[in-house]
């Protein structure tokens, strides 16, 4: 078990790799060179572990906003939700590329939303988000008029065949005639 602070540093910073190497070798050029420097007083684990942090956060933060933006979906919100949620995780991916930006909007849109904005013919993301704003507006409207028409009885053909349905038995088309007594013509 690593107890003092340099032993946890220098284990910590042993494991380090990737990117996380170059970080490992700028640290320890950088203590080595402040080791020289009168009043030098090493670093606590905290310290290090703040460093750390400070270092790598904001790259992992938009690293990780970025993948939510990927997989962000409307999944029937409400279309100024799913634009306010989506412009809080675009800030803090820091994208500045219009085009993945407006390829990632458009991914996340309701198939049928998508479908009514392109007719807009949107080139920027500002375009994209006011058609899809009018697009869902549209499917909204569509959605209530398909309900309002669907329930039992409204439609005129219901109504219809309940109307002249009859209460006998209809009539064959056809006779059985194997059934029919045989007469003899007159």
């Amino acid at each position: 078990m690593v107890s003092d602070d340099q032993s946890r540093i220098k284990y910590t910073l042993g494991l380090l790799n990737g990117a996380a190497k170059l970080w490992q070798q700028d640290y320890r050029t950088s203590q080595a060179t402040a080791a020289t420097q009168a009043g030098y007083t090493p670093h606590t684990f905290d310290e290090f572990k703040n460093a750390l942090k400070q270092s790598f956060a904001p790259t992992q933060q938009s690293f990780e906003a970025e993948r939510e933006l990927h997989y962000y979906r409307q999944r029937n919100k409400y279309i100024e939700e799913y634009i306010a949620n989506f412009s809080i995780l675009a800030s803090r991916a820091g994208l500045t590329d219009s085009t993945s930006l407006q390829s990632y909007f458009t991914e996340g849109l309701d198939n049928d939303v998508r479908f009514k904005a392109i007719r807009a013919d949107p080139q920027t993301l500002a375009e994209w988000k006011t058609a899809a704003r009018q697009a869902y507006k549209v499917v909204q409207e569509q959605r209530r008029y398909h309900i309002g028409n669907s329930n039992p009885g409204s439609s005129n053909r219901s109504r219809k065949t309940k109307k002249n349905s009859r209460s006998h038995r209809p009539q064959a088309r056809y006779n059985d005639i194997h059934s029919q007594p045989l007469s003899r013509p007159r």
